[in-house]
């Protein structure tokens, strides 16, 4: 049997379907001009081609483990620093902020002399935030009158929590479970007795952390 092929129609369906329709199939079939778009939109979901061009759409916006990784790496390692340079530019009020280089004094139309000074000063890189390297990489961006323009970078420490789970490395919870309590010593039993956390402590005697023993030997030595 041959291959599936989609009808003029059921592409121009898929067309809104995957976009202007949002994946709202009713929708899709009203903006394709189907009669009866409550049955028909939810149809072509459960029809061969549909399903096979659907499955091929999602394939080219599916993001490998690898791709995900490096993104993951690049938002980790991200610096706002990328996104200002230094410029200089003549103003007759400077900031304090400003570092001032030389001074001017000029002559307006008027025949008022006016004292302008050349400041260097940081400005945010615009064109940093057109260019794909770069744009990746920020959360928001604004630009007010009151504020001007300012950016906000995705957090580098949540990236940096998802690679250290890929990693196996960093666990959202630890199972008290895994620990013998028994093997305890007094000093443990006391701290917790005070008050302290005793996920805190189970860890630390878990994973050795505190000279104690964490499979074997008696409570309070170390194993051999």
């Amino acid at each position: 049997m041959g291959k599936a092929k989609l009808t003029r129609k059921q592409f121009i369906w898929l067309t809104f379907y995957l976009g202007e329709a949002r994946f709202n199939a009713t929708e899709a079939a009203r903006l394709a001009g189907y009669k009866t778009p409550r049955c028909s939109g939810p149809e072509n979901l459960h029809k061969p081609a549909v399903i096979e061009a659907i499955a091929q759409w999602w394939a080219t916006k599916a993001m490998a483990t690898d791709e995900t990784m490096g993104r993951l790496a690049e938002i980790a390692r991200g610096d706002l620093g990328q996104f200002f340079k230094v410029a200089e530019v003549w103003l007759e009020n400077p900031l304090p902020s400003h570092e001032i280089k030389a001074e001017r004094e000029e002559v307006d139309d008027k025949g008022e002399k006016h004292v302008k000074y050349l400041c260097r000063q940081i400005v945010l890189d615009v064109d940093k935030l057109t260019d794909p390297q770069f744009s990746r990489l920020v959360r928001k961006f604004a630009d007010s009158p009151r504020n001007g323009l300012s950016v906000e970078l995705h957090d580098p420490v949540r990236a940096l929590e998802l690679i250290g789970k890929d990693l196996g490395r960093f666990r959202d919870t630890i199972d008290v479970r895994e620990v013998d309590l028994s093997k305890l010593n007094d000093e443990q039993l006391e701290r917790i007795a005070k008050g302290e956390d005793p996920i805190v402590v189970l860890a630390a005697a878990s994973q050795g952390r505190d000279g104690t023993a964490a499979a074997d030997g008696a409570p309070g030595e170390p194993t051999a």
